[in-house]
């Protein structure tokens, strides 16, 4: 199950860098939740598939174009992956380059995600981890 589930994660990173979010909806869990970074301005729990999907439209929103590369995905057990990706994108209207690093810390449930916790540092989702 540990293997099959970093394929999933892995296969939405590049889904959602083919496609941006709605080619993922098939991947996300009916009671999928996604919880953005603490430190991120829309911080809080979205729950269910349209309001993930929301979230992460208008995340992609203010930029011409985005990039995910995976840096590392770790199976911490049956259930839950580790995932650490760059993220890399252009403003829209300022043309800035953005890059930044995201870790994901996600549960799966029957080949789909239930769950994203997203951190900016890696050590804080492993330690979020380790106490969940």
């Amino acid at each position: 199950m540990a293997r099959e589930n970093v394929d999933v994660v892995r296969q939405v990173v590049e889904l959602f860098e083919s496609g941006g979010p709605e080619v993922i909806a098939p991947l996300l869990d009916s009671g999928i939740e996604i919880q953005p970074p603490p430190q991120a301005p829309e911080a809080g729990v979205y729950r269910g598939r349209s309001a993930a999907l929301q979230r992460l439209a208008a995340i992609s929103e203010p930029f011409s174009e985005i990039h995910v590369r995976v840096d590392e995905i770790t199976a911490l057990d049956d259930q839950r992956v580790l995932a650490v990706v760059r993220v890399s994108a252009r403003g829209r209207s300022s043309d800035i380059p953005l890059e930044t690093q995201l870790v994901g810390l996600i549960r799966l449930r029957s080949g789909k995600l239930l769950q994203l916790r997203a951190f900016l540092d890696r050590d804080e989702a492993l330690h979020q981890a380790s106490s969940a």
